[in-house]
Parts: structure tokens; sequence; C-alpha cells
């Protein structure tokens, strides 16, 4: 995994979300990469091929999945360390944020794909201002 300059360790553990509401079962994937410093990167999202935007519109709103009409639950998580400490994190989610996850192959034994997101700072947590993260990826189950 290659995450703004970082090639670190990664880890990752395929979800199968069951069915409820008479909604299509989704496959998940929840991929979780970390440099040297502990600066960490969390990625979920559904395995469907192709490019899915995550986060929230032009208006504020979830970016909602086109067959099910719900809102999309895919997130990232950056939580940046200095010397070890942390030093904020920020987040793309249906809360807020924007970016887009390729899928360019899954299988069940691997994926590979980019990713690109804007995300917002928790401002509790020390973040200011929104950061940008772009990587790609290539991990086996």
């Amino acid at each position: 995994m290659i995450v703004a300059g970082c090639g670190g360790a990664s880890s990752h553990t395929p979800i199968a979300a069951q069915p409820s509401l008479g909604l299509p079962a989704q496959d998940f994937f929840v991929i979780s990469g970390t440099c040297g410093d502990l600066t960490s990167l969390l990625i979920t999202a559904r395995a469907t091929l192709g490019t899915t935007t995550i986060g929230v519109d032009a208006n504020g709103n979830p970016v909602r999945d086109p067959q099910t009409q719900q809102p999309l639950v895919h997130n990232a998580t950056l939580q940046l360390r200095a010397n070890g400490v942390a030093a904020g994190t920020w987040n793309t989610s249906s809360l807020g944020g924007s970016g887009t996850i390729t899928l360019t192959a899954i299988t069940t034994a691997a994926a590979s794909g980019s990713f690109s997101f804007t995300m917002l700072p928790q401002t509790s947590t020390g973040a200011s201002a929104n950061r940008t993260v772009d990587g790609q990826f290539n991990v086996t189950f």
C-alpha cells in the first residue's frame, strides 16, 4: 500500500454483510496501512469493480448507493503521528469529506486499485484544515 509517500505494512479483513430489510447482501473489504512512525490509514469500502464516490455530495448529503439508494457506508480515517505521538485525525465518511475509491480487480483472494480523498479534520484531535490523501493498493486476503 502506498499512503501519501509512505510505504508501510498493510493488513486487510474481508467482511460480508448480511441482508436485512430485503436489501441485497454487499461484500466489503477493510484495508489498514501503518507507516514506521505509526501514522495509519484505514479504508472500508464496498467490494465493487469500478470507481465509487464516497463522503458527501455538493449539497452536503451522504452519497447514496445507486442500487439501494441507502447512504454508502464507505469511510476512510487517517491518523497522523509525529515522532510516534498523535498529531491529528482526518475522516471521509457519510458525515463529511469526499473522494473516490477505484477497484481495478477483486477476487476472493486479492484486491487492487486506487483512492483519493479530501478528508475533514477532527479538531478535537489537534487536526486542522482539510487533508488530501491519494494512493494505490494491491493486497491479498
